[in-house]
């Protein structure tokens, strides 16, 4: 955004916060698109006048109405307490998320480990598969070999 743009939107900015002494901020960053439009449409029905703004912007319009109307004046101090606790919200957020954010990394560590564990259970399972193909084969040979000697011995008696 140009600077001219950022200037244009802090003097609107300033122009509300005359016109209208008190104001709500609100967090719509986990809002989809249908929330948001719901949310402007009944701020419409009950004259309530909705403004999307960065931060940035609306602290230097507040930064702004301070040097107008003065520190002290109660209309900047509930502002400013306003932007302070929005600011707080956010903090918190970005922490949690990047708390969320470890969790998933760590939870991803947790799955690469499992996965090469399972690798290598499946090459030891391999080969003892391997081995007892081996061992029930040399059974099998043993079984028949049995078998043809009972038969031998048996013709034998008879």
């Amino acid at each position: 955004m140009r600077k001219e743009d950022k200037s244009l939107i802090i003097a609107q900015l300033g122009e509300l916060l005359k016109q209208y002494p008190h104001f709500y901020l609100v967090d719509v960053e986990g809002m989809d698109a249908g929330q948001t439009s719901d949310l402007r449409r009944k701020c419409f029905q009950t004259d309530l006048k909705m403004v999307v703004v960065k931060n940035t912007l609306l602290q230097k319009a507040l930064d702004n109405a301070t040097e107008s109307f003065g520190e002290n004046d109660r209309r900047t101090q509930s502002w400013q307490i306003q932007l302070n606790n929005a600011k707080a919200a956010l903090n918190d957020m970005e922490r949690e998320l990047d708390d969320c954010s470890q969790e998933a990394d760590d939870m991803g560590e947790e799955l690469e480990d499992a996965a090469e564990a399972a690798e290598e259970s499946e090459q030891r399972f391999s080969g003892l598969g391997t081995v007892l193909k081996s061992v029930g084969a040399a059974m099998g040979t043993v079984v028949v070999a049995a078998g043809a000697a009972t038969v031998k011995l048996a013709s034998g008696v008879i």
